[in-house]
């Protein structure tokens, strides 16, 4: 009998070291098993954070480079609109001189000879 007892002893002195020691090594993998989960989220986390980064600047040059084109066209706009209201004016200007109104036609009807105005 008291080999039996010796023996039930021997399983469960046996079980229970199984036991502790399946434990432990279950411990150990579980804690290297969420260090690796926790690396890998950090690494994802990195890459989607530059990955947002590079959306973010190439959005913002996309934007400037629409409010480039923007304003490029604004000022040829102006400038053609300036072209033209200077051209306006010289046509203005050039007909005025050639339609006899112009200083220079003031100039000889003053010293033509039997004309209407006397000179001072």
């Amino acid at each position: 009998m008291t080999d039996v007892l010796g023996i039930v002893a021997g399983l469960l002195g046996g079980g229970i070291a199984g036991g502790v020691a399946f434990y432990l090594l279950g411990r150990r993998v579980e804690r290297r098993t969420a260090e690796a989960a926790a690396r890998a989220t950090a690494a994802e986390s990195e890459r989607l954070l530059a990955d947002a980064r590079q959306r973010v600047v190439l959005a913002a040059r996309e934007e400037l480079m629409q409010a480039r084109e923007t304003f490029e066209q604004e000022a040829a706009r102006h400038r053609r609109e300036s072209e033209r209201r200077e051209q306006l004016v010289e046509q203005r200007l050039a007909g005025r001189w050639t339609s006899g109104s112009g200083p220079s036609a003031h100039r000889s009807s003053r010293s033509v000879p039997g004309s209407s105005k006397s000179p001072g």
